[in-house]
């Protein structure tokens, strides 16, 4: 998923610099090794820490609908990828104008577009973030004597990256019948008791209303509908076509209706 971010990261300062073919865009350690070796203008992008994101904290659960049916999904972690950006080119006027340029496509972007995300990414269009500004517990990149190269200007960068795509949970089917009962302490006769059964039937059939004798409901996107209803009410599947409708045999296996468990 890192190599993903990188690709990601490449494309974004390709397009935003932007940085042609004749700059070479690298994702190491610009050691004295490589710098003796290094024959074409680069930006290089070296990824020296990564740590829980403590100020960007993402956790806990949620809700989403997929096709008509509740989902539970969990976020995994952010992270916060921290990058030393530099440049090298042999005369320092053209360096520091190259560093300014990145400088400026970074500091003018909050997120990273998703036309530059690479499709290995596994989140095509959540949040990216990025910024100038490290984590304010943690220094500046400081260490270019371990590389042992001098020190240069460069850029701090950091990448807010989750973890992974949020994890899917699973969870319970939905009720297939729901008492509601309402009650007069003072006068318990007057207590009212009332079903609602849940069904299924085509998908296609969405919009259109099925009606009982107790009251009628809107079939869901997902085919799913919740009624007024006992087990043996007869329902009909109506539209502005038909006011009447047409009969379903309700809640039978091979009707295409699920039966409510009446334990």
């Amino acid at each position: 998923m890192i190599d993903a971010l990188d690709r990601s990261l490449e494309t974004f300062l390709r397009r935003a610099v932007p940085i042609g073919p004749s700059i070479d865009v690298v994702f190491r350690a610009p050691d004295s090794e490589w710098a003796a070796q290094r024959s074409r203008p680069t930006v290089a992008l070296f990824l020296h820490t990564i740590n829980p994101a403590q100020s960007r904290a993402s956790s806990g659960l949620r809700n989403n609908r997929v096709n008509g049916d509740v989902v539970r999904e969990r976020d995994l972690p952010l992270m916060a990828l921290q990058y030393v950006v530099s440049v090298w080119v042999s005369d320092p006027t053209d360096e520091h104008r190259l560093l300014g340029e990145v400088m400026r496509a970074i500091g003018s972007t909050v997120d990273l577009p998703v036309v530059d995300r690479d499709p290995a990414l596994p989140f095509p269009t959540g949040t990216i973030a990025m910024s100038l500004v490290g984590e304010k517990e943690r220094p500046r990149f400081e260490n270019w004597g371990s590389l042992g190269v001098s020190p240069r200007a460069s850029l701090d960068v950091t990448v807010y990256l989750p973890a992974g795509a949020p994890e899917r949970l699973e969870t319970a089917e939905p009720p297939q019948t729901v008492d509601v009962e309402t009650a007069d302490r003072r006068r318990p006769s007057r207590s009212v008791r009332r079903r609602q059964v849940a069904g299924r039937i085509d998908p296609s059939n969405a919009g259109r209303r099925v009606v009982g004798r107790r009251g009628s409901a809107v079939v869901q996107e997902s085919g799913r509908f919740v009624i007024p209803a006992d087990d043996l009410d007869e329902v009909r599947l109506a539209s502005d076509a038909d006011p009447e409708g047409e009969p379903i045999v309700p809640f039978e296996e091979d009707s295409g209706v699920e039966r409510p468990d009446n334990g």
